[in-house]
């Protein structure tokens, strides 16, 4: 089948989530591409749809699957509206924060055709099955799918829905099992080349987040699966990172690394690893990543710089001592934030 990946965004960021999928629905012949709209507020103008149009007609997808953010829901659903208008064949299946943490909302909306409520890799795969005819709904998991039928009533014919809402599964664990996110479904230098001259290239070496700010949507995810599996964030292994560090750096030009986990210092034997095994390949780029002051040390700094690294991005989120670690749930001193960042 054709699934053509839609990331509504408010700026030019590349969606690793997409891409990820990208790749691993490639493994199941499935031909991708993928689109971009900004969205910085939730009016979109026509040229919007027509560039989505433009992509519909020359890739001819049976699918158009997106990642929503609350921030874009509105004009996600436009743009769903807006294809199923002049595609009503295509099916337009939404996943994501949003959906994961609304679903009622989400397939409500009557653009919407289903909805992944888990990690995609767990059930893209069944879906495209079912809109081949070779499962039935119930059998998709992580995914709920509206299935429209037609009553009549005293000669007026409406068309209604069933909602076959399918239980989530557990969690990846083996994060090396699946393939590098694919960077091949755009122009991916094209991504590149708009942080010139300082080009970043984005690596996601985890999935998850260890802790429980309040104000953070991970807690909310983690409860989703309370068994599976025990430590909700994963590490892919220091190998496969580095391999596709030497794979990127073969095709394409840029000048930095960007680890854009929720926070990598916190697996420190994870971390030591891979700066060894780094400087052993020469350290072919200098990279940065995000912290938490309660992460910081003198032996983690050290060996982060010898490996290159040039940047840590620690938050703080408030400045008033009480309310990080009552209301925020980030039990962090002044004094260990001083001492981090020193």
């Amino acid at each position: 089948m054709n699934i053509l990946f839609i990331w509504v965004s408010p700026d030019y960021s590349f969606p690793m989530s997409l891409s990820s999928l990208s790749s691993y629905m490639k493994q199941f012949g499935h031909r991708t591409k993928m689109t971009t709209v900004i969205a910085r507020t939730n009016i979109l103008h026509q040229r919007d749809f027509a560039h989505v149009r433009q992509d519909i007609e020359s890739f001819k997808p049976d699918i158009c699957a997106f990642t929503v953010f609350e921030p874009c829901w509105h004009a996600t659903k436009a743009i769903c509206d807006d294809i199923k208008n002049h595609y009503p064949h295509i099916k337009n299946v939404l996943g994501g924060y949003f959906p994961m943490l609304k679903p009622e909302i989400v397939i409500e909306h009557p653009s919407v055709d289903a909805l992944c409520i888990g990690e995609g890799e767990n059930g893209f795969p069944e879906y495209c099955d079912y809109l081949q005819e070779k499962k039935i709904a119930s059998m998709i998991p992580n995914f709920w799918i509206k299935e429209p039928y037609i009553t009549s009533n005293n000669q007026t014919l409406t068309i209604d829905a069933i909602i076959t809402k399918n239980a989530r599964v557990g969690l990846i664990t083996a994060l090396d099992d699946l393939p590098f996110p694919d960077r091949e479904c755009v122009d991916f230098q094209w991504y590149l080349d708009l942080g010139k001259p300082d080009r970043s290239c984005k690596i996601l070496a985890s999935r998850g987040c260890p802790l429980a700010c309040t104000y953070c949507s991970v807690e909310k995810f983690r409860s989703m699966y309370p068994n599976l599996p025990k430590e909700y964030m994963r590490f892919r292994s220091v190998d496969n990172v580095i391999s596709e560090i030497q794979l990127l750096a073969n095709r394409y030009d840029f000048e930095t690394i960007g680890f854009h986990d929720d926070n990598p210092l916190s697996m420190r034997k994870w971390l030591l690893e891979f700066c060894d095994k780094y400087i052993a390949i020469g350290k072919p780029f200098p990279f940065y990543m995000a912290g938490r002051p309660e992460t910081a040390n003198v032996e983690v700094a050290k060996r982060l710089k010898d490996a290159g690294c040039y940047l840590i991005l620690m938050g703080l989120e408030n400045g008033d001592e009480n309310m990080r670690t009552k209301v925020m749930n980030r039990p962090m001193s002044n004094k260990k934030i001083f001492d981090s960042f020193k």
